[in-house]
């Protein structure tokens, strides 16, 4: 009798070993797999840069192609008007100015002319944010930064490191341009012995990032590419070069051919990615995301003039629409897709959580995310509105750019002098080019949003200029 129950009890604990071990099986057999996420982030490349954002002079058939096949957004914005603040606020999910991160790295331009002083700012991402990267293995991803850091590398070398904020595999992040004779040339930090230009950089992590996706395709990878292109200095391969000198020129003054080159070149990186991942099987398992962290240089800042934002005002290093609107595209089979145009006011604080949405059930993290989960605008035509949306540069630029606050509800954009206290505010609907101030017309509109703006700065703590001693 004894024999019999235990052996009762045997079978009973096998069968329901067995069941579980089933259970297992196919939920691991039913699950989807996450999709490997590719960030492309261009330095510099403006608004109307590419073929389709309207450029008819500069060159852009592989990213023309994504969008194509795609989503292109025509009104998304980079967190700040200057590099390292954007890239910290992709990797965090917040607003530069909660970061402490404000300016580029490492700039220090002060203006004789000004009442007050720029403010001080962290010289690297601090450690204590969390980043995508990090996130995302938590959730099995291998990750990797392939290209430009410009957190605290050329600041703060030996304690700023993308492997210390949850990057894998990282390759060519430590490069800084320093001054040679009347232009710049790119250096290994530290090494001074070898000089780079652009098209090299370019190549550099083309195939690099090739080489990752051919390492890891058997993996679930986030890989960010980071492209030094199209910044200054102006340095394009010699046969692109005179490609453009030959082409017929709408806008000689506006529109450079050394600048068309590098733009032509990047875009062809997009291609070989696009290509390596399609060849290893991939494209139908990966989200690609392409985005510039800043708009356009508008400026002859260092010799002739790369490009213009037309018909956004200005550009890089300023806070009217061409240098905070950007291009950015999206793709992923059967999810981002039909060559649809989405109007949705996205941020790049946005990606984040968006990001997070897609890989796990429960997006939230420890720390305050200021951007908010954008998918319905990647795989539908809803126009999603939000409260507001701010920038903060309390800083004076290389390309005259001064401190000021703005903030953008609806389609109206109030710009708040840190100097003056003076407001312009203007209606995007009707005027893109911001070239009517409404402030005066509307005075209450410009008080309430005024009044917003300074309440958003308590709340996230904003670095502000230090007014000057008389």
């Amino acid at each position: 009798m004894n024999y019999t129950i235990s052996g009762m009890l045997i079978m009973l604990l096998f069968t329901s070993c067995k069941g579980e071990g089933d259970k297992t099986k196919m939920d691991t057999q039913t699950k989807p797999k996450k999709p490997n996420i590719v960030l492309i982030v261009a330095d510099d490349l403006g608004w109307a840069d590419l073929g389709c954002y309207g450029n008819t002079y500069f060159e852009s058939p592989h990213l023309d192609a994504l969008a194509e096949r795609g989503v292109r957004f025509d009104n998304a914005y980079a967190a700040a008007h200057v590099c390292s603040p954007t890239r910290a606020s992709l990797l965090t999910g917040r607003y530069p100015a909660r970061v402490g991160l404000t300016n580029y790295l490492f700039g220090t331009k002060t203006l004789e002319d000004s009442p007050v002083l720029p403010a001080t700012y962290v010289d690297h991402l601090p450690l204590k944010e969390i980043t995508i990267a990090e996130e995302l293995k938590k959730d099995g991803y291998k990750t990797s930064l392939i290209g430009k850091w410009h957190l605290g590398e050329n600041t703060t070398f030996g304690e700023s490191d993308p492997e210390f904020q949850g990057f894998d595999v990282t390759e060519g992040f430590d490069y800084e341009l320093l001054p040679v004779k009347d232009t710049y040339k790119w250096y290994k930090i530290g090494d001074t012995t070898k000089a780079f230009e652009l098209p090299y950089l370019t190549e550099e992590i083309t195939q690099n990032s090739i080489d990752f996706i051919e390492k890891n395709k058997d993996t679930t990878f986030f890989m960010t590419v980071a492209h030094f292109a199209v910044h200054l200095p102006l340095q394009g391969d010699s046969l692109l070069v005179e490609k453009y000198r030959a082409k017929d020129n709408p806008r000689p003054d506006d529109f450079n051919p050394v600048y068309a080159a590098m733009i032509e070149q990047m875009d062809t990186s997009v291609g070989r990615i696009m290509k390596s991942l399609e060849e290893n099987g991939l494209l139908e398992d990966t989200i690609v995301l392409f985005v510039s962290d800043n708009g356009g240089l508008a400026v002859g800042e260092a010799g002739s003039k790369p490009t213009v934002n037309d018909p956004l005002r200005a550009g890089k290093g300023t806070i009217y629409e061409g240098g905070l609107r950007v291009p950015m595209i999206a793709y992923w089979k059967d999810r981002f897709e039909g060559g649809r145009v989405n109007s949705s006011v996205l941020s790049t604080i946005d990606l984040f959580p968006t990001l997070l949405s897609l890989t796990r059930e429960d997006p939230k993290v420890i720390q305050k995310i200021d951007g908010t989960d954008r998918l319905a605008a990647f795989e539908t035509d809803a126009v999603l509105t939000r409260d507001a949306l701010y920038w903060h540069y309390p800083h004076f630029s290389n390309q005259g750019g001064r401190p000021k606050t703005a903030m953008r509800q609806g389609d109206m954009k109030l710009i708040l002098s840190l100097e003056d206290d003076g407001v312009e505010l203007y209606d995007l609907a009707k005027d893109l080019g911001e070239t009517q101030n409404l402030a005066d017309r509307f005075p209450e509109t410009a008080t309430a949003m005024k009044d917003s703006i300074q309440q958003w700065l308590h709340s996230v703590n904003a670095p502000m200029p230090i007014k000057k001693e008389l």
